[in-house]
């Protein structure tokens, strides 16, 4: 089980320690909770220890709102290690809550809860709360229990945006090929870039060959580099990631050969024009790719692929095309 503890910073305020244990034996929680704010770790691990002794649940599970991110850790850290079916049944209270924060620890912990915790997550999966459907769909997704697999394909159908794309990522999660067109469109027209840049990643996993277009036109046009970064590691999946040259000056050198030698050429062969405008980032993006065709895996995808891509309508790198 993964673990989602944080460390912190080693302190000084060593007297605490023993004292720990007596408060223990006096079961005095809401000092052991007071205590997981200390700047000291190992207090802050003696202090979680003993409330996971205690079996603190109640308390553990209240300090999910709390203001301090050690002590939320903390706390989080013991619910996992306590984990049963009290604790999933408070869990599933906090994810409905209206605190945001304390949804998202409750979400985590689920997640690392694993089999035990599917059935309360796919009934939330119906929850009149998007954002609650939100939550389960991503917790199921951490769990990978195929239990969860029928269930998240119905939610593809859910009227919320941001919930069909959880239940895409999700199913990504669980290696089912039936997330791949979810994913793409999640991957194209999420408003989150978060979203976007877990979409091409799932679809990088599932390696399936619908995929390539979109990841070329993720890698080339996304305003995010988190999401061009993505698109090009799940491109590198199917073996066709660019290798970006040494410098700038070498890469406008090849910009140009490939222009040149292979662009100008394929579209003079179909009667279009193109005229470049200026060198910018894009055209890096572009070129790259196109470079992609001095290996054999990117002439499988071929270079009308990569152009009707790369040349739209909005693209820098062009200022007047008939387009393909």
């Amino acid at each position: 089980m993964t673990s989602i503890r944080l460390g912190g910073d080693m302190g000084f305020l060593d007297y605490f320690k023993c004292n720990v244990e007596k408060m223990k034996e006096r079961n005095d929680v809401k000092w052991l909770i007071r205590t997981l704010r200390n700047s000291d770790f190992e207090i802050r691990s003696s202090a979680c220890q003993a409330l996971i002794e205690l079996n603190a649940i109640k308390p553990l599970v209240a300090t999910l709102k709390s203001s301090n991110y050690s002590q939320r850790s903390e706390a989080a850290y013991a619910l996992e290690k306590i984990g049963g079916p009290n604790v999933i049944e408070a869990l599933m209270v906090v994810l409905r809550d209206s605190n945001e924060e304390a949804s998202n620890w409750a979400r985590v912990i689920l997640g690392h809860l694993g089999g035990s915790a599917v059935e309360p997550l796919i009934a939330a999966l119906g929850d009149p709360v998007a954002r609650i459907r939100c939550q389960a769909a991503q917790a199921l997704g951490t769990i990978r229990d195929s239990r969860a697999a029928d269930h998240l394909v119905l939610t593809l159908e859910d009227p919320d945006f941001a919930v069909r794309s959880c239940a895409a990522v999700a199913l990504g999660e669980l290696g089912d090929p039936r997330a791949i067109e979810p994913l793409i469109i999640a991957m194209m027209d999420a408003d989150v870039e978060r979203m976007r840049e877990h979409a091409a990643c799932m679809l990088g996993e599932l390696a399936d060959a619908r995929a390539v277009r979109p990841l070329l036109v993720a890698y080339l046009k996304d305003s995010s580099k988190r999401v061009r970064n993505s698109a090009f590691q799940a491109l590198d999946k199917f073996k066709m990631a660019p290798q970006p040259p040494a410098s700038h000056h070498d890469l406008g050198t090849r910009v140009n050969a490939v222009i040149t030698n292979k662009i100008r050429p394929y579209l003079q062969s179909l009667g279009k024009d193109i005229v470049l405008v200026k060198f910018d980032e894009f055209e890096t993006r572009i070129a790259t790719i196109c470079i992609l065709g001095e290996s054999d895996s990117m002439e499988r995808i071929s270079l009308r692929t990569v152009i009707t891509t790369a040349i739209q309508k909005d693209a820098p790198l062009v200022k007047s095309v008939e387009y393909i």
